[in-house]
């Protein structure tokens, strides 16, 4: 057999095969192309990872059911301190006291003099109010941001009131 030739089972005829030819088809594997499938999975993982947006985690907040059976009426007179909050702007504050013509404002790098200023007017309350049991309700409006809310609960906390509440919107 001469170089070249191929002779397939079944056919008396020769086939002339050239030699890079049949290095060719010796050594051709089929493989997908890898580059544009990276390219997909790249492009699949960035569009998961910017259009997925994560939850910031809430903190607890320290409140406790009342116990059984309480206190009568008779036995302490309990009087209420309602704060509203409303929002300022896109990220202020504002503090009222219901009842009163007061009012706490604040956003930016006021924040926390606004904060301290509720502190003491919720100290100032609690001084007043000697011998009686006094509550706080939190009253939050639907557009205020849940950290000024928190804050206002810690500042009556801070003050020493033992029982504060939230207050459902209107």
């Amino acid at each position: 057999m001469a170089r070249g030739q191929l002779i397939m089972e079944g056919d008396e005829s020769v086939h002339y095969v050239p030699p890079r030819q049949r290095r060719v088809r010796a050594s051709r594997q089929v493989q997908p192309p890898l580059t544009p499938m990276i390219d997909v999975v790249f492009q699949l993982l960035l569009f998961f990872l910017l259009g997925t947006s994560f939850r910031e985690q809430e903190g607890q907040l320290l409140a406790s059911l009342p116990e059984k059976g309480g206190i009568t009426a008779s036995e302490v007179i309990v009087q209420e301190l309602n704060l509203e909050i409303h929002a300022a702007g896109a990220m202020g504050v504002r503090y009222y006291v219901r009842g009163e013509n007061m009012g706490i404002e604040g956003s930016g790098e006021s924040l926390k003099s606004a904060a301290n200023e509720l502190h003491q007017l919720l100290v100032e309350r609690r001084r007043k109010q000697t011998g009686t049991e006094l509550s706080v309700f939190i009253s939050p409006a639907p557009d205020v941001r849940w950290e000024y809310v928190v804050e206002a609960f810690n500042q009556a906390v801070r003050a020493g009131y033992k029982k504060v509440g939230f207050v459902g919107g209107e």
